[in-house]
C-alpha cells in the first residue's frame, strides 16, 4: 500500500469514527466528573459555600447534573472537531445543530410527560448546554482559521518556490 492509499484509508476511517466518538467521549468525561465532585462535596465542611464562595448545593446530585449539562456537549462538539479530519468547523457545526435538536426534544419530552422537574432546573441547564456548545464552536472556529492561515502560508512558499 502506497503513502496516498494509507492517507485515503487514515481519512476515511477518521470520517467513521466521527459519531462514535462524538457518543463515547462525553460517557467518557462523566467519570472523572463524578468523582471530582464527590470528592469535592465529601472532603470539604459541611458549612462551606461549594461553588465561587457563595452557592450552596445540598445534594452532590445537582452540581454533578449542572456539571454534565455543561460538559457533555463541550465533549461532543471537541471530539468531532478533533477527530475530524478536514472541515472541522463545517462539522461541528453539523454536531452542534444536532445537538441542540436533542436537547430539545429530551426537554420538550421532559415537560409533555410532567415528570416533576420544574422549568428553573431546565431553563438553568439549558443555558449550561447552550454555554458549552459556544465555547467548543469558539475553538472549533480559532482552530479552523489557524488551519486556513497555516495552509495558506504553505501555498505561498510552494508557489515561491517554483517560481524561483
Amino acid at each position: 500500500m502506497n503513502s496516498k492509499e494509507q492517507s485515503i484509508t487514515i481519512t476515511v476511517l477518521r470520517w467513521l469514527a466521527v459519531v462514535p466518538g462524538a457518543i463515547l467521549f462525553p460517557i467518557l468525561i462523566d467519570f472523572p466528573i463524578h468523582w471530582l465532585v464527590q470528592l469535592k462535596f465529601y472532603f470539604l465542611p459541611p458549612d462551606e459555600p461549594h461553588l465561587f464562595g457563595f452557592v450552596y448545593f445540598d445534594n452532590p446530585a445537582e452540581f454533578e447534573y449542572l456539571m454534565y449539562a455543561f460538559f457533555n456537549p463541550l465533549a461532543m462538539i471537541l471530539a468531532v472537531a478533533y477527530i475530524t479530519p478536514h472541515k472541522k468547523l463545517i462539522a461541528s457545526v453539523i454536531a452542534s445543530v444536532l445537538c441542540v435538536g436533542f436537547i430539545a426534544i429530551s426537554y420538550y419530552s421532559v415537560i409533555a410527560s410532567d415528570v416533576g422537574i420544574g422549568f428553573k432546573d431546565i431553563f438553568v441547564k439549558s443555558i449550561l448546554n447552550i454555554a458549552g456548545l459556544t465555547l467548543a464552536l469558539i475553538y472549533a472556529y480559532r482552530k479552523n482559521i489557524t488551519q486556513e492561515i497555516i495552509d495558506s502560508s504553505r501555498k505561498l512558499r510552494r508557489k515561491q518556490a517554483t517560481s524561483t
